[in-house]
């Protein structure tokens, strides 16, 4: 445990933190600019395990955590399903629709926290802004928190609640938004064909 919280602090220091109180429209204008990205990232499970790997993001609907420790499974959405591949076996995804997941939130193509009835509280240390959201259509789903520092403003973390209350930390670091991403990194078809030789 004491491990997770070192390298939790590490990844959540890293590099010059600016203190600023963001509200939800300078949140949104920056999501918004946030098309495409690419970041490492550092994963806590609930099981209290560790993930670590690189995150890629096109939106609309799209992302991809390719883990690198350990490297026995991969995570893509192309859109509409999220499927999770098993590297240790040659059966195909596991699939899930995206839509019914908290992070559906965060990949929206135009996000307005201001007027979507998402956001469930917004607060802020003075260094760092959290926003709890949660689709008010699909509640039971879980809940998304984000947070943000700003000078400039940057997607630091994300949790996903599930509908158990179960927490799954996502730690981000090199966070870098591009034009694009490379479109057959989503291909879920292609993974498991890629996986299975």
């Amino acid at each position: 445990m004491t491990r997770i919280l070192l390298i939790i602090s590490l990844w959540m220091t890293a590099g010059s933190v600016s203190a600023q109180e963001l509200n939800l429209s300078q949140i949104s204008t920056y999501l918004n600019s946030m098309q495409a990205a690419t970041a490492k990232f550092v994963q806590a499970n609930p099981d209290k395990t560790l993930a670590q790997g690189v995150l890629y993001i096109q939106k609309p609907g799209k992302i991809r955590y390719e883990y690198t420790t350990p490297a026995d499974s991969l995570v893509i959405s192309d859109g509409r399903a999220l499927g999770v591949i098993d590297k240790k076996s040659n059966r195909g995804a596991q699939l899930y629709d995206l839509r019914k997941t908290p992070l559906d939130i965060l990949l929206q193509g135009n996000i307005d926290l201001q007027s979507s009835g998402v956001v469930r509280n917004i607060s802020s240390d003075g260094v760092k802004t959290q926003v709890i959201a949660v689709d008010p259509k699909n509640a039971r789903n879980g809940t998304l928190t984000m947070v943000f520092t700003g000078n400039p403003v940057e997607l630091r973390q994300w949790v996903v609640t599930d509908r158990s209350g179960k927490n799954t930390t996502v730690i981000l670091n090199d966070l870098k938004i591009r034009n694009s991403v490379q479109s057959d990194l989503f291909d879920i078809r292609k993974a498991e064909a890629d996986n299975k030789r």
